[in-house]
């Protein structure tokens, strides 16, 4: 803040002390005071006394008509906490209007952007909401705290159709609203708006909010298309470190498995495909992947390799058989026992 209009309101303010009636010197310091953003309710008082003898005051009559803007909008914001909905759109962009006309001559008022980033939020204005967040952020961030009714009511009232979705997401996340750009992603993406970069995005959070090594910390309910994503649009890596660790943790992944390891034979990517197999119990399909990558690897004089499979497939079913042999041998034991 300009230090010289500091001393000036400090001097205007040891003036009036002795001249309490001065309307020159209410005049002075209630233009000082808004110079420097302060639109509070004392300096509404003051232009207000000036007013009644200098009606034609223009600085004094916009601070006057912003102060009632800023009211209004904390009346809107005690209306969305009681359920009530916003006001028309066109109402909200005309006092829109009236904030920005001011802030382009003064811009130190916390309060006035606070009331533009309400009211652009509500109306749609996500471009100019950003701006007057990222100006609060620099005047006073812990007055963001004023912008939560107006959060959740965006976030319980989805946007209508034509909204700018990318702008919408980085306003929550300048807001640090990670779940709520989550809950919008996936309702693009089951909505398939722009299904692949909407698929990427929300993957990319997903990978951000959840760690791998706690793959029970996703919630049961997005785990199906979590895996849709990961396989279209994760990194291979990512992917296999994902099914590993989910399968120790008992999740159904077998068929993701299946999927992944069928792109990893189309990259030919044997060693990693057989690492994922074996963590899998052998099936008709599971044996015939094992088969076809011990196949391929026959095909590419590697010997060694393929013998370690063939190897892996007959242990493992000669271990089912015997399992199986010994199942039998108890049902005819408890067979006996009851005829007995």
């Amino acid at each position: 803040m300009d230090s010289v209009l500091q001393k000036t309101v400090a001097s205007l303010e040891k003036a009036i002390k002795f001249n309490p009636n001065n309307i020159e010197l209410m005049s002075s310091l209630a233009e000082s005071y808004i110079r420097m953003g302060r639109l509070d309710s004392s300096t509404i008082e003051l232009c207000e006394k000036v007013l009644e003898k200098y009606p034609d005051n223009s600085v004094l009559q916009q601070a006057q008509t912003v102060a009632f803007v800023i009211e209004q909008t904390d009346q809107i914001d005690a209306g969305l906490a009681a359920g009530k909905g916003p006001p028309a759109a066109d109402d909200i962009l005309s006092s829109v209007s009236i904030l920005e006309e001011f802030l382009e001559e003064i811009d130190e008022s916390w309060s006035v952007w606070l009331a533009l980033a309400r009211l652009g939020m509500l109306a749609g204005c996500y471009e100019k909401a950003l701006g007057a967040i990222d100006r609060i952020k620099k005047l006073n961030p812990a007055e963001l705290a004023g912008l939560r009714r107006t959060i959740d009511w965006l976030a319980s009232n989805p946007p209508p159709e034509g909204t700018d979705w990318p702008t919408l997401i980085r306003l929550f996340e300048t807001l640090g609203e990670l779940s709520l750009v989550i809950r919008l992603l996936e309702h693009l993406y089951d909505d398939e708006v722009e299904r692949e970069s909407t698929g990427r995005l929300l993957l990319d959070r997903y990978l951000a909010r959840y760690d791998a090594e706690h793959p029970n910390e996703v919630p049961e309910q997005i785990r199906p298309r979590f895996f849709e994503m990961l396989l279209d649009y994760g990194d291979r890596e990512v992917v296999s470190t994902w099914l590993s660790n989910a399968a120790m943790f008992g999740w159904q992944v077998h068929n993701y498995s299946k999927i992944f390891i069928h792109d990893l034979l189309g990259n030919n990517q044997l060693g990693e495909a057989f690492e994922i197999l074996r963590r899998m119990a052998i099936d008709d399909e599971v044996r015939d992947l094992m088969n076809r990558i011990a196949e391929e690897y026959e095909r590419q004089d590697k010997v060694e390799e393929a013998v370690e499979i063939l190897r892996y497939i007959n242990d493992h079913e000669l271990s089912e058989s015997v399992v199986d042999q010994r199942r039998e041998a108890d049902l005819a034991r408890e067979m006996e026992l009851s005829l007995a």
